[in-house]
């Protein structure tokens, strides 16, 4: 009878952990707050006129380590496919806007 109850409890527990790497809900990326994409930052243009708007939009978009650890956690169950996810998992994005950053920090007002 212990080693039924034992090997449901694993089961049971093994059942919960997949429903909630699986589950899509635990690691949505706030749809009122998407982040750039690496090609868009690439091609991002400065202006030096525009240097405080353009500072703080880009701080804006700063992807938060919760952010990286779900696109990190989704592009390993898809690691032939190339998405989104694994510029956000490798901090790309935060890499291109601490360029442009670095470059606005050159603009005189």
């Amino acid at each position: 009878m212990n080693v039924a109850v034992h090997r449901s409890v694993i089961v049971f527990g093994m059942c919960v952990m997949c429903a909630v790497l699986f589950s899509g809900c635990a690691s949505q990326i706030d749809p009122s707050r998407m982040p750039m994409s690496t090609v868009d930052l690439n091609t991002y243009q400065i202006n030096c006129r525009l240097k405080d708007q353009q500072v703080a939009f880009l701080q804006s978009m700063r992807q938060t380590r919760e952010e990286q650890f779900a696109a990190q956690m989704r592009s390993t169950f898809r690691p032939f496919a190339w998405t989104h996810d694994h510029d956000i998992a490798y901090n790309n994005p935060n890499k291109f806007i601490d360029y442009h950053l670095n470059q606005l920090s050159y603009c005189i007002q």
